[in-house]
């Protein structure tokens, strides 16, 4: 009895697709594998056709599965090794076994892994194209858009890399809250690439109003202004500019009050760091407000709603 199993790599604009097809053997225990890879990128454009025969035991049982998996990652951080010894299409089976066969798209660790392998190998058309296979069945995985984006950013420049954040930002299957964690990193891109936190807080500012009731936003952008380097000219503004994040955070935002207290303890583990002698006391008020008796957080809250309209 002969077991067919068909799986697809499939990639946006075509620039790659892997086909997998796998007659399997029960009787023998041979599993036949044969690969085609279509690789185009323009005038460099490449079509390999690759060919492997492997003998296999079947696996019957899901769970027998695992150690095949682990054994997969191993040699998978082998990969640049073998490659220093002329091995590199080998280790590039290796991936594409391990993608195609072993693994679910859902788990997409071992892609992102090949990618990497790829732009080591100088084949980046080819690293984007595995990002954005990725991307077709995991829309918003904000690991892949944030690889691609970087790899955009090494190979072609900052720009590129902003163009793709605006393409997934626009990608109707990107939830809300995955959307504000590509705003988060487009902010850090502009700060850490670039050195312009005045550039990235405009980044966030603009679009905090899109983003009420996105826990992924609001949690980027407080850990985006608490980690910005201070000195003593600038301490008392740095705290100030986190102090009124923090309040926005309480009283505009739509967010759940589970995700609201861990974000206050943040802010709070950030007051015992301040230098502001009134620390302490904002620390114990908030503390108060936060893990107090629910009649004393509805009293605070209902002082603080009346000062707000006043």
């Amino acid at each position: 009895m002969i077991a067919y199993h068909l799986g697809r790599l499939g990639a946006r604009n075509g620039k790659l697709q892997v086909g997998v097809l796998l007659p399997v053997s029960k009787e023998q225990g041979e599993l036949c594998k044969e690969a085609i890879v279509n690789a185009s990128g323009g005038r460099n454009g490449l079509r390999a056709r690759i060919s492997v025969q492997t003998s296999l035991k079947t696996f019957y049982c899901a769970d027998q599965l695992f150690p095949v998996l682990k054994v997969i990652r191993t040699g998978l951080h082998l990969g640049l090794k073998l490659s220093d010894f002329g091995k590199e299409e080998e280790v590039r089976i290796i991936f594409q076994r391990a993608s195609c066969i072993y693994t679910p798209i859902a788990r997409p660790a071992i892609r992102l892994h090949w990618a990497l392998f790829e732009e080591a190998c100088g084949r980046p058309f080819v690293s984007a194209a595995i990002y954005e296979a990725i991307l077709v069945t995991l829309p918003g995985n904000l690991e892949a858009i944030t690889r691609l984006a970087n790899l955009q950013r090494r190979q072609v420049g900052y720009d590129a890399a902003v163009q793709i954040y605006d393409q997934y930002l626009a990608d109707a299957e990107c939830s809300i809250d995955d959307k504000g964690a590509l705003v988060v990193e487009m902010a850090r891109l502009a700060w850490k690439s670039k050195g312009d936190a005045v550039e990235a807080r405009d980044i966030l500012s603009r679009q905090q109003h899109i983003f009420v009731d996105s826990p992924s936003f609001w949690a980027g952008y407080l850990n985006f202004e608490i980690d910005q380097p201070t000195t003593a000219g600038t301490a008392i503004e740095q705290a100030e500019r986190v102090k009124a994040l923090h309040s926005e955070i309480r009283q505009k935002t739509r967010l759940s009050p589970e995700v609201i207290t861990e974000l206050s303890q943040k802010y709070m583990s950030y007051l015992t760091e301040k230098q502001s002698k009134l620390a302490a006391r904002e620390y114990l008020e908030l503390d108060s407000l936060v893990n107090g008796p629910a009649s004393v957080t509805k009293a605070r809250s209902t002082a603080g709603a009346k000062g707000a309209v006043a």
